[in-house]
């Protein structure tokens, strides 16, 4: 009797982790979403009735709304872990040494390209809530620019996807894919100047931003788009 029992045991744990498998779940953008929503409280408590107060409440608002409509992308790929979503996220990199190539004042900088990284850290080091609260800032901020770029993504997909079966065919071509990461990332480009002027430079430089985040986001998930963001925005 102990074999079959043992059978059956070694059969329903293997079941499981096949199901664990499928059904991985993106633990690393839970976690930075959570100090996310913590940390925007914090700063709506910490500076009440002031602008920094409002900008933290509204980036929460459109942070679970943004999830909503994004909640999809939490299902990982069966084949992404943690180490993978961090690889990933390291390119985040890549788009502050472009931005130290087309900034003249950052070529300049004695400190190179973390010339406004050392001094901002070196200014919130004197305060652990202030440190705080200025790394939570940076973090509410990607956390509700990935999760509308993922939802804007999703919804243009649908589209895409009614069209094609319009047309008799059961997914979309690589054209409408290729259209609707296009449209998504036009519209975030075009949020950034919703109050500033047109500046050919940083859209060149938010272009190569959308290009990395956008493959963070397909290859290893919002966790590793979020965080790739994160490190984009603090040694900016």
């Amino acid at each position: 009797m102990a074999t079959p029992i043992a059978a059956g045991a070694l059969a329903a744990k293997l079941a499981a982790k096949e199901l664990r498998k499928r059904a991985r779940i993106d633990v690393l953008f839970i976690t930075l979403f959570g100090a996310a929503m913590l940390a925007g409280s914090a700063l709506m408590l910490k500076n009440v009735n002031t602008p920094a107060g409002y900008n933290a409440q509204t980036l929460m608002i459109l942070s679970m709304v943004g999830l909503m409509f994004s909640a999809n992308r939490l299902k990982l790929k069966p084949d992404v872990g943690v180490s993978d979503q961090l690889q990933w996220a390291g390119l985040g990199i890549v788009p502050s040494a472009c931005r130290y190539a087309l900034t003249p004042v950052a070529v300049n900088s004695p400190t190179g390209m973390f010339g406004s990284l050392i001094p901002k850290l070196a200014e919130w080091a004197t305060d652990p809530i202030t440190l705080f609260l200025g790394i939570g800032a940076v973090l509410l901020g990607a956390v509700a620019e990935e999760t509308w770029r993922a939802g804007f993504l999703n919804m243009f997909q649908f589209v895409g996807q009614k069209m094609e079966k319009r047309k008799g065919r059961e997914k979309p071509g690589s054209l409408i894919s290729l259209l609707a990461w296009l449209g998504t990332n036009a519209i975030w480009l075009g949020w950034h100047f919703w109050q500033r002027p047109w500046d050919p430079y940083y859209a060149l430089w938010l272009s190569i931003c959308a290009i990395i985040f956008s493959l963070c986001l397909h290859f290893a998930g919002l966790g590793s788009a979020t965080l790739a963001h994160v490190c984009t925005n603090l040694v900016i």
